[in-house]
């Protein structure tokens, strides 16, 4: 009776040690990349909106030690030792992927072939421990390892936090200083031209027709004019139109593509001169940084550069837009973007339409989800099933094909090489967002709202051919090869047109926006050195209620002053940084 009593108490605080190391342990280990993940872009994301992940991987630790430690009685701490090995293994799966997709360029064949390796390492982790956890302190101490070097990891990001973290007192003065103070440039003054006269055509006539299989035709590049003209008055009363602005992130504009890509862009021009939508064949943004481009246009100034992320960040959330358009002019405010990174502050539409919430994202704009999940097993097993899941091959007789020279998202998306494509959930949201403003039914009844979509395409990954088609996963950052970018801009180009069609037919008395944050900065065929002027060589279309507009030259934070000086709220136009009589090196426009 008695010796059965000592041999009991033992091994009940045993069980009662081998727990609670276990339990800290499978914490830690669940908790640290999402704490890394935080820590790195505190400014921008919130621990609450990565906590899903945390849960889902502290239960499947939990699970196993339950199952593990029934499996074990007789060896004591194995199961603790395993379960928070195993655990490490799911939650930081990329680690075993890595190597394997640096020679295997199949997503999902890659994360198969890591999947075997890692039963491999579980299964020699088995055995090992089974022979070292036949010693109770042996076992006891591999295990306080575990649990002292995660506790100890996560200690550590989170003192970094603690220290990085800016004082409330002190550094906000200085953020909100910092936010207020203009930039200063040296700049040579703006030459007087008079405005160019608008031609108003009344042919419908579409050029702009699909031809699959047709190379892109070389042309000369468009010559540069030798001024920049000014905004002219709109002769006409405006009302309240309804307002939507796209911005394609790294869409080159016109001009560019015909002197770095060899594409014709006649066919758009012949098309947006029917339609009676303007453009610009030199606009330029102040830098090739998103981050600056799109608190510019927030700020509608150009106040952004060369301030701190955090400042920037700051700036977005008073934006002027928010403030003039919504304040002053009475207009919703409305979202539909990849990530809330630039207008966060709108409603977004994603959520009223009772779609997918938006996840918050890193200051790069990549969602935050996405980067726990894709580090952990459960984006290998979603790569694995999409690839096992019955496909339907796209087809060349596609009635989308044939009537916009486009796949369509449903053909798009339930073909192989899009389920088996490690960025399939960011291409996804690119047909989404252009699926959204291809749908007549999303403009009709609605009034005095306006609408602004940032669409980070054609910028990399390359994605899509010019007709839809995913490319391969080992392309997606190819510069090398041309046409790569040039097929993801036609494909994009065509979903403007569309867009443009839809939006004229249903809302003809809106304003209709169309632009990119900077132009394009890399080239094909040995990297043939962009400008940096044209690095800043930017797009920019407007449809305004069907009227003319002259925008030639105008930047995007200018076109923007201009609507709202015409709406009612004045703002004159500020000094453009960079324009077409810029030298290419941009030398003494500003300092970089």
């Amino acid at each position: 009776m008695n010796n059965t009593t000592i041999e009991t108490v033992p091994a009940k605080r045993a069980l009662l040690i081998e727990t609670i190391l276990s339990v800290f342990a499978i914490l830690a280990i669940s908790f640290l990349p999402t704490l890394h993940l935080y820590v790195s872009n505190a400014s921008d994301l919130t621990l609450g909106s990565l906590m899903s992940s945390v849960y889902l991987f502290v239960g499947i630790g939990m699970v196993l030690f339950v199952v593990l430690r029934l499996l074990l009685r007789k060896h004591p701490f194995m199961a603790g030792c395993l379960s928070a090995f195993i655990t490490f293994l799911i939650v930081n799966f990329s680690l075993i992927s890595a190597p394997f997709k640096l020679f295997i360029f199949n997503y999902a064949i890659a994360n198969g072939v890591a999947l075997l390796f890692m039963l491999l390492l579980i299964a020699g982790a088995w055995f090992l421990l089974r022979r070292l956890c036949t010693d109770v302190q042996i076992g006891r101490g591999i295990l306080t390892v575990f649990t002292i070097v995660f506790v100890g990891l996560n200690a550590f990001n989170g003192l970094q936090l603690v220290f990085s973290r800016p004082s409330t007192t002190t550094s906000s003065k200085q953020t909100a200083a910092e936010a207020e103070k203009p930039f200063v440039a040296d700049l040579t003054p703006i030459p007087t031209i008079a405005p160019t006269v608008y031609i108003t055509l009344t042919s419908k006539e579409d050029p702009f027709t699909p031809e699959p299989g047709a190379s892109p035709v070389p042309v000369t590049a468009t010559p540069t004019p030798t001024a920049t003209p000014a905004p002219s008055p709109t002769p006409f009363k405006m009302g309240e139109p309804n307002i939507y602005l796209l911005l394609f992130d790294e869409y080159a504009s016109m001009g560019a593509m015909e002197k770095y890509y060899d594409y014709n862009c006649d066919a758009m021009r012949t098309f947006m001169r029917a339609a009676g939508i303007n453009w610009s064949e030199h606009s330029y943004s102040m830098t090739n940084e998103t981050k600056y481009s799109m608190t510019d246009l927030n700020m509608m100034d150009f106040v952004s550069y060369p301030k701190s992320l955090s400042v920037l960040k700051s700036m977005r959330q008073k934006s002027k837009i928010k403030e003039v358009f919504g304040k002053k002019l009475g207009y919703e405010l409305y979202q539909y973007s990849q990530n809330s990174t630039w207008f966060g502050y709108m409603t977004s539409l994603q959520n009223s339409t009772n779609r997918t919430k938006y996840q918050q994202t890193t200051m790069d704009g990549v969602e935050s989800d996405n980067i726990v999940k894709d580090q952990s097993i459960l984006g290998a097993f979603e790569s694995i099933l999409g690839a096992l899941t019955p496909q339907s091959k796209i087809t060349g007789d596609s009635e989308s094909l044939q009537k916009y020279g486009y796949y369509s998202t449903a053909e798009i998306t339930s073909s192989y090489a899009f389920k088996q494509n490690t960025y399939r959930s960011d291409a996804k949201h690119v047909l989404e967002i252009l699926d959204f403003y291809e749908d007549a039914n999303n403009f009709k009844g609605s009034q005095k709202r306006a609408i602004f979509s940032y669409i980070k395409c054609p910028h990399v990954p390359f994605f899509f051919d010019q007709y839809g088609q995913i490319r391969a996963f080992k392309q997606r950052m190819n510069w090398n090869n041309a046409s790569l970018y040039r097929d993801q801009y036609i494909f994009i180009t065509k979903h403007i047109v569309n867009i443009f069609k839809t939006i004229i037919s249903t809302d003809p008395n809106s304003i209709i926006i169309v632009l990119s944050d900077h132009g394009v900065r890399e080239h094909g065929q040995g990297f043939t050195t962009i400008t940096p002027k044209d690095n800043c060589w930017t797009f920019l279309a407007v449809y305004y209620c069907g009227q003319p507009l002259d925008v030639e030259g105008m930047s995007s934070v200018n076109l923007m002053r201009h609507i709202a000086t015409d709406l009612g709220v004045d703002m004159p136009p500020v000094r453009d940084y960079v324009t077409v009589d810029s030298p290419d090196d941009l030398a003494g426009v500003y300092s970089r």
